[in-house]
């Protein structure tokens, strides 16, 4: 006879908070693959999860996010119409910067943190350049409810945490 592990007042709080958050803030997508006919998908999905930094839900939205931008890089007009000046424009090139912090995905992330410093946006955009996500953090940091941090939330607890070892 099996009996009912009961949780504590504070564990079933975390559950209920989360529980609402996950209700209020997230969409749940099932992705359904034939193991013989998709095959070649599930073997990259499962490399995924061995990559450092990568998990297959990032890599998966990280795929998407580039089609988009592929979709609206090729939705803008790029060729001058007739009536247009055809003269040569000369354009600044963007800033190592501003390509990565430029993205709208990037862009909306970075509202949740205003007081963002000079350094966390330099080490966010050689983390952006190597290819990963802002979702991921090196350190392999998670929330108390097992979730992965972010990057800037990450590296901020991670500092917490050598002040801490340091006292």
């Amino acid at each position: 006879m099996s009996r009912k592990k009961s949780r504590t007042y504070e564990q079933q709080m975390r559950i209920d908070q989360q529980n609402y958050y996950d209700e209020t803030h997230t969409e749940q997508i099932k992705l359904k693959l034939n193991r013989k006919t998709d095959e070649d998908v599930l073997d990259w999905l499962r490399k995924q999860q061995w990559k450092p930094g990568k998990s297959m839900q990032g890599e998966i939205k990280r795929l998407i996010r580039e089609e988009i931008a592929r979709e609206a890089a090729n939705s803008c007009r790029c060729t001058p119409t007739k009536k247009e000046d055809t003269s040569v424009v000369v354009q600044n090139p963007e800033s190592e910067a501003d390509k990565y912090l430029s993205r709208p995905d990037v862009r909306e992330y970075l509202k949740q943190y205003p007081d963002i410093t000079e350094t966390e946006k330099q080490d966010l955009i050689e983390w952006l350049k190597e290819g990963y996500s802002f979702l991921e953090n090196g350190y392999f940091l998670a929330d108390d409810s097992g979730c992965t941090m972010d990057f800037i939330l990450a590296e901020r607890t991670f500092l917490d945490m050598q002040e801490a070892f340091m006292n």
